[in-house]
């Protein structure tokens, strides 16, 4: 976790702490994403397929805009939080997350990657547009440059 935040840290603006929002029940979770009433109906369903039929929930999203690395057009990435004994059987999942990925990213016109870290550890998976697909990003090791979008850094 402390690699990606630093990683996460030097690519992203000082507005990522002011667009933090904790995700509450019943709630369309994020409202300063894009504007559009699609894209948040979007990220509600994503948050109750996080949570419907098993142990897990969204303890927090979080927005970071930037215009280093991120594709030009589209300069935000989401961070969902997830806890719940059920948390590591999402982590598990590339399907299910690249499913939910691609849904955001297709429905907020600003949302170029979503990532997916389990709460209270350093395991994240993270999500993005790249060549007009939804993949998931490859590792790069500590310690080395970064190597730019498409790659995050993993313990």
């Amino acid at each position: 976790m402390f690699l990606l935040a630093l990683v996460l840290l030097s690519i992203l603006s000082t507005y990522a702490a002011k667009n933090s929002v904790a995700a509450q029940e019943n709630s369309s979770v994020i409202k300063k994403s894009s504007s559009s009433k699609q894209c948040n109906a979007t990220l509600g369903t994503a948050k109750s397929r996080v949570e419907t039929g098993r142990d897990a929930n969204v303890d927090l999203i979080q927005r970071f805009s930037a215009d280093n690395g991120y594709p030009p057009n589209r300069p935000v990435m989401l961070q969902f939080t997830i806890g719940g004994s059920a948390g590591s059987s999402i982590m598990n999942s590339p399907e299910f997350m690249r499913s939910i990925s691609t849904d955001i990213i297709d429905d907020c016109s600003d949302v170029s990657a979503v990532a997916f870290n389990l709460n209270q550890t350093d395991w994240t998976e993270v999500f993005g547009l790249i060549e007009g697909k939804v993949e998931k990003f490859k590792c790069y090791s500590p310690g080395t440059p970064y190597p730019g979008w498409g790659y995050q850094g993993c313990p």
